[in-house]
């Protein structure tokens, strides 16, 4: 279970570059899960070691569920950060770029329980259990 200075910690440090009306969806949301004493992952890396699929919404509300694993190999692989506020860079909505000619990068990063719909090439065990180790010490 969290503290409260870092559930604050968090909450904030989710929530802060966004526009007013996507911030209060995510405070009901974070106070929802943080409520229920889950543990809320805060990088890609963590959303696989829990076994979740990363959910990532556009503005316009689609959404795409991607494999952790494959996903956490192919940040690790780029030499990307792989947490959540930093993966946001990462990612954009392809109907809204198309519609307004620009890049629209998404509006939630989260875990999700739903089976997921994109997959990527997944790491070699030895490289899954090497990360794991550095995880867990």
């Amino acid at each position: 279970m969290l503290s409260f200075y870092e559930t604050s910690a968090l909450r904030r440090a989710l929530i802060q570059p966004l526009p007013s009306n996507i911030q209060a969806l995510l405070r009901r949301r974070i106070n929802r899960i943080l409520e229920d004493g889950l543990k809320v992952a805060t990088c890609i890396f963590e959303a696989a070691a829990w076994h979740y699929a990363v959910r990532v919404e556009c503005r316009c509300r689609q959404e795409g569920l991607f494999e952790a694993h494959g996903l956490w190999w192919k940040f690790e692989r780029k030499g990307w950060s792989d947490d959540f506020r930093d993966a946001r860079r990462r990612f954009y909505c392809k109907a809204c770029s198309q519609r307004y000619g620009r890049k629209v990068r998404p509006v939630i990063i989260e875990t999700s329980n739903k089976p997921p719909r994109h997959c990527f090439p997944l790491p070699d065990e030895r490289e899954w259990r090497r990360a794991v180790s550095r995880f867990r010490g």
